[in-house]
Parts: C-alpha cells; sequence; structure tokens
C-alpha cells in the first residue's frame, strides 16, 4: 500500500482549508491539505473501477475515472456555501456509460446489491436520479455516493473517504459532454447554469428532443409538443450557432496519441483556453499514479485560469476519448444524433 497517497489530515483541518479557499484567504498549508485530500482519493477510485469494470464488460459498457479538478472544488466551495470540504462527495468519481437506458438500470441494481462493505449514501434510492427527475438544464443520468470502507487492514487509512458512481447511456453522455465542449469553445459555463439564458436553453431544448427519439421518454420540457421543440430549437440555433460551432470544432484524432495513450497509464490532460501554436491538447502517460498526480498538480499551478486540466485513468485511446470527448472537441455523435432526433420526433 506504500505506493497510494494516504490521507494526512483530520477532517477539522480539511474543513478549515475548505472555509480558507471559500473566503480567498488561504495559506501554502491550505493548499497543502487540499492537494493531499484530493490525491488520497486515488486510491478508493482504483478499488471501485477494478469493479465496476469487471461488471461492465457483460453490457459492453465503458468505465471512466477522474479526481476532480481544484479549480472546480475551490468554484463549488463558493456556489454552495455550506458545504464542508470533507464532505464534498464528488472528489473522487468513476462514469459508466450504457448502450440504453435499460442495461443502466440492470447494471446499477447489481452493482448496489453488491456483497460489499462500502455504504451507499443517497438519503433515497432516487435523490440522485436524474433519469427520473431530469434537472432544468436538461441534464440526465443517475449519480450514487459511496463511503469506502476496507475489507482488509491495509484499507483502513481511507476508510470514511467518498466517490461518486455516474450512470448514463451514450445519448445522455453525448449530450453532457457536448455542454462542456461548447464551454471550452465559448469560455462559458453553462455545465453550471451560468451561461446566458439562450445558451442553457438550447441543451435544455436539444436534451428533450434526444430524450424523446432515442429513449422514449421525457427530459425537461413534457409539455412542449414536437413541432414545438423544432421551432424553439431552430429559433435558438439562428441566435446562437451552437450546433454549427459544434459541428465545425477541430476534432483531436486519435492517431497521433497512439503510444502515448497505453492501457494501465495514469494519463493527465492540459486543454488551454487560447491554442499554443499547433497544439490543441498536452497529454502525459505515467506509470504511477504518484508521479501522475505530481506532474498534475504543477499543471495546474502552471495554467491556473488558463487551460481545463483533467487526470484520467486509460484503458485504450478508444475509451478515453469516448468517455472525456470534450477535450478532444469530438461532439460528432451529439450532433449526428441531434440532427436526426429534429428530423425524426
Amino acid at each position: 500500500m506504500v505506493n497510494w497517497i494516504q490521507p494526512r489530515y483530520s477532517k477539522g483541518q480539511i474543513n478549515r482549508a475548505g472555509a480558507a479557499f471559500r473566503s480567498g484567504e488561504y495559506t501554502v498549508a491550505d493548499l497543502s491539505v487540499l492537494e493531499n485530500w484530493r490525491a488520497s482519493h486515488a486510491y478508493i477510485i482504483n478499488t471501485f473501477q477494478a469493479n465496476l469494470r469487471r461488471r461492465a464488460k457483460d453490457f459492453d459498457a465503458i468505465v471512466g475515472q477522474r479526481l476532480k479538478r481544484r479549480p472546480t472544488i475551490l468554484d463549488k466551495l463558493v456556489r454552495e456555501p455550506h458545504m464542508q470540504l470533507a464532505r464534498m462527495h464528488d472528489v473522487a468519481g468513476c462514469r459508466i456509460i450504457f448502450d440504453s437506458v435499460d442495461d443502466l438500470l440492470r447494471f446499477r441494481e447489481g452493482f448496489v446489491r453488491s456483497r460489499f462493505q462500502h455504504r451507499r449514501m443517497n438519503e433515497t434510492r432516487d435523490q440522485f436520479n436524474y433519469i427520473e427527475n431530469p434537472k432544468d438544464s436538461g441534464y440526465r443520468g443517475i449519480h450514487d455516493v459511496f463511503k469506502y470502507k476496507a475489507s482488509y487492514p491495509a484499507g483502513r487509512f481511507w476508510d470514511g473517504l467518498l466517490i461518486e458512481i455516474q450512470y448514463r447511456t451514450k445519448i445522455q453522455h453525448a449530450w453532457a459532454t457536448a455542454v462542456e465542449t461548447a464551454d471550452l469553445l465559448t469560455k462559458s459555463r453553462g455545465k453550471f447554469s451560468e451561461a446566458p439564458d439562450k445558451y442553457q436553453r438550447f441543451f435544455s431544448i436539444s436534451s428533450e428532443i434526444l430524450a424523446r427519439l432515442y429513449e422514449r421518454s421525457n427530459s425537461a420540457h413534457s409539455g412542449l409538443s414536437a413541432d414545438d421543440l423544432k421551432g424553439e430549437f431552430d429559433s435558438l440555433e439562428n441566435e446562437c450557432n451552437i450546433l454549427r460551432l459544434l459541428k465545425n470544432a477541430n476534432r483531436i484524432t486519435p492517431n497521433s496519441l497512439r503510444g502515448v495513450i497505453r492501457k494501465g497509464k495514469n494519463v493527465v490532460l492540459t486543454y488551454p483556453f487560447e491554442k499554443v501554436g499547433d497544439t490543441a491538447l498536452y497529454v502525459m502517460s505515467f506509470d504511477t499514479h504518484k508521479l501522475a498526480i505530481k506532474y498534475y498538480e504543477e499543471q495546474e499551478e502552471q495554467w491556473k485560469d488558463r487551460a481545463d486540466v483533467v487526470l484520467v485513468s486509460s484503458e485504450d485511446i478508444e475509451s478515453v476519448m469516448t468517455v472525456f470527448q470534450n477535450y478532444f472537441q469530438d461532439t460528432r455523435f451529439f450532433t449526428r444524433s441531434l440532427e436526426r432526433a429534429i428530423r425524426l420526433i
């Protein structure tokens, strides 16, 4: 277990560091607390993802994992004034992407009934069910939060850490990553519902259109007719040109990344908001998570708010590009699916 970073600070110290970040008056010591707290979650991600990948093979599902970005953690502390850093449940995250809602629900049912000691923390089974109860933004998917409990003594250092498991279909994932891609391209904050109203309405209407055709369900606008949806979509696109923006994005192809992204590696993706020379994405792979986390923290410090940096684990190039489509500006599945849905609903 010596290769995994252990939590070094008490919950009180972690929460005090979080309060300091929220106030904007933090110290180097507070930053050390945050980075250790975040990095220590890598171990529980590894534990959960191994189980998830084994089960996902029976569903032909894709599994991704990530540590929450430092700017996103700080942003959440500010947006949610009562949030305590030690209780933030999505510092560690795994995501599973399915072909259908039926597969998603069957997988989730089996997983939550697993014979492990980890405790699911959802207050109710449907607390984070954004398929049955979509967000106003149009976001759909289901989340579960688990508290880690070691099954053997060596893992006890990580007892009590939280991890969020996200379940999405390919359509739901394509929509969500299209929002993030548009945010990167336009420097907006649609993911956090802080973009212009017309921008947010475009994606909310798009979600409804996709849900009706591909999953025979409603999203956030069940009261609108198909004609109403099409009419409003056309009006919004004429004003915002978001679909055209996504279709014209310069997709980063996998050919240049072969040999860089390899199975079992820890990968850091750095997406500069302003293109540097001919480089739209920096990719580095590491054999150990400690080296990857060190580089990850250095990149965040170097780029600050001038780039989006994420630490992921790779199975192969294709799975990384599927789970993190926004970093590769690959919205083809979203744009093609949306255009087809507009014709057919």
